[in-house]
């Protein structure tokens, strides 16, 4: 299979995962609600995804990859002059899985997506930052998928 169509974008600072629904109770009632944190993520992947899909007919439609490349911050105690100045496999938290759900949900939210069920394909890579990297998220989308294995 070959993709027509490929589209990337990065969004600068610490990638940030997916958090659980919170839940508050008013008058006797639950209430849910989005981490306030999540949300601003999110519109942050939403504003830079339609950016970057100007002039694009949306939403896309038929098979989609995504991949997306997690570089975190370094933490201090790796920074050491006898450390080495390359990336480093991350396991910390976020999960992948929470940073992919964080993504797909802001791709489906500004339309660039109908449904996260139209990707085939998904792949998310965790590293930390070299010495003078700064933490960042680049998200690649491939789409206009044909022909056979």
């Amino acid at each position: 299979m070959t993709a027509e169509n490929e589209i990337w974008f990065r969004i600068n600072g610490d990638p940030k995962g997916k958090a659980r629904a919170r839940c508050t109770c008013r008058g006797g009632r639950p209430r849910m609600y989005a981490d306030p944190a999540t949300a601003v993520y999110q519109v942050m992947i939403k504003e830079l995804a339609n950016e970057a899909f100007r002039g694009v007919p949306l939403p896309l439609r038929g098979p989609v990859e995504v991949h997306v490349l997690a570089v975190r911050k370094r933490p201090k105690s790796r920074m050491r002059k006898k450390d080495e100045n390359e990336r480093e496999l991350d396991v910390r938290k976020p999960d992948a899985d929470n940073i992919k759900k964080a993504v797909l949900d802001a791709l489906v939210w500004s339309d660039v997506l109908t449904d996260d069920a139209c990707v085939w394909r998904s792949e998310v890579e965790k590293w930390m930052a070299d010495k003078e990297e700064k933490p960042h998220l680049v998200v690649t989308i491939r789409w206009g998928y044909h022909g056979g294995a």
